[in-house]
């Protein structure tokens, strides 16, 4: 884990979690990482240039690495599908999804309609259901 939020940090360290304080656009903090040994890396920094670096950079440290991003445009999604990330999810229209979902349950659809629906959406946007 890389968090650049002080707090955070040193509230997951007293958790036992092994993170690292810092930018991970910069290069010697996202080294400190080592992408070169890792198999997936989740990228959830809010601006998008930094979050394209931080691709990259874990592209170059380790060409296979597995990427999901998050993103918050259609254009951001395909810089960064274009980059060969595995998945780049924008936020915004995942928590419209949830929104959808309540809705449908609260209109009486069961469980299964739901779910088509919401993937019948998915793949419609995506060209697939990738998410569900």
């Amino acid at each position: 884990v890389i968090e650049s939020d002080r707090t955070l940090t040193e509230r997951l360290r007293k958790d036992g979690v092994r993170v690292i304080y810092g930018d991970a656009s910069r290069e010697a903090v996202l080294a400190a990482a080592h992408p070169q040994h890792a198999r997936l890396m989740i990228v959830t920094v809010p601006d998008a240039y930094f979050a394209k670096q931080i691709v990259k950079a874990a592209r170059k440290a380790q060409p296979g690495i597995e990427i999901v991003v998050r993103t918050h445009s259609d254009e951001e999604a395909r810089t960064m599908n274009k980059l060969g990330v595995g998945l780049a999810v924008m936020g915004e229209r995942e928590i419209a999804f949830g929104i959808i979902y309540h809705v449908l349950q609260s209109l009486g659809l069961d469980t299964d309609q739901t779910r088509n629906t919401i993937g019948q959406l998915r793949t419609t946007i995506y060209g697939t259901d990738r998410l569900g």
